[in-house]
């Protein structure tokens, strides 16, 4: 199959990993590791990978094929999660530490006169 030019665009930590597997699987090659790699995802990997889908693992319930009960059913686990204690912490500064916009005493911003 021909090959066709593209631009990709990658956060840098991930072009320093595809390079990395670049060096070992394909000599380098940036484009063929990028390649091989969409080729290795969209194909499954192989026999031997997990699966990466879920089609096909959801089981409908026999009493409720048109799941005209699944609006009461959600709304009654919403509920139930709502009514489990929640805690919240936010990050404090410590005792005694200046906020963040201030500058210690003595220390002025701006230039010299």
């Amino acid at each position: 199959m021909p090959r066709k030019a593209v631009s990709v665009t990658l956060d840098e930590i991930n072009l320093t990993w595809l390079r990395g597997r670049a060096r070992v699987s394909s000599k380098g090659n940036l484009s063929e590791a990028l390649d091989r790699l969409v080729t290795e995802v969209r194909t499954g990997g192989g026999p031997d990978r997990a699966v990466r889908s879920v089609a096909g693992t959801v089981r409908l319930p026999e009493n409720d094929p048109d799941l005209k009960k699944a609006k009461a059913a959600i709304r009654a686990l919403f509920e139930e999660s709502l009514a489990r204690p929640l805690v919240v912490r936010e990050d404090a500064e410590p005792y005694g530490a200046l906020p963040r916009t201030a500058t210690p005493r003595g220390k002025r911003r701006g230039r010299r006169a």
